[in-house]
């Protein structure tokens, strides 16, 4: 039998933990990258966390399981891109929980950009990550991109620490 791949499904949004729960129960590897963030209340500061990507929930089966899954209380439908099941990689999902491990504030950005320089990360925490460098109303940030479903991930960083690729 052949690996499972990690297909991308879309969840109602606030339904993403419970579904992933209940896939587990049923046996799925399921993928759910948790953010962190500090928040204050007018009486109280309280860390909270939330579903790195809104609506979305990764799922390792076989595709003749992908409507199954899609069946589960929560889960929406399997993603489609360009007449395809999206599906992400093993090497963007570790550079995803190597993001959240940092403890750094990390924000998921929707969307095409402009071309910017391919860099790698030279120190810190995040030191030997390659992605993308733009800088944004004075504001140096670090990409990387998950194309299965669009989005980027932005971590702010020095300059500093960052080397431009050679092509």
């Amino acid at each position: 039998m052949s690996a499972d791949l990690c297909f991308v499904f879309y969840c109602r949004s606030r339904a993403e933990k419970k579904a992933k729960l209940r896939l587990e129960l049923d046996g799925y590897k399921v993928f759910l990258p948790i953010a962190k963030e500090l928040r204050q209340w007018s009486d109280r500061k309280k860390w909270v966390e939330f579903p790195l990507f809104n609506g979305y929930l990764f799922v390792y089966c076989q595709p003749h399981q992908l409507f199954t899954v899609a069946g589960y209380p929560g889960v929406v439908a399997p993603v489609k891109l360009a007449g395809e099941f999206a599906s992400i990689s093993d090497r963007d999902i570790e550079a995803i929980e190597r993001f959240l491990e940092t403890g750094l504030t990390v924000e998921v950005v929707q969307g095409e950009f402009s071309p910017g320089t391919m860099v790698e990360v030279m120190g810190g925490p995040l030191k030997g990550m390659r992605g993308q460098w733009l800088a944004e109303a004075g504001q140096d940030y670090f990409f990387i991109e998950v194309e299965s479903i669009n989005h980027r991930i932005r971590v702010k960083v020095k300059k500093e620490i960052l080397r431009a690729e050679k092509s």
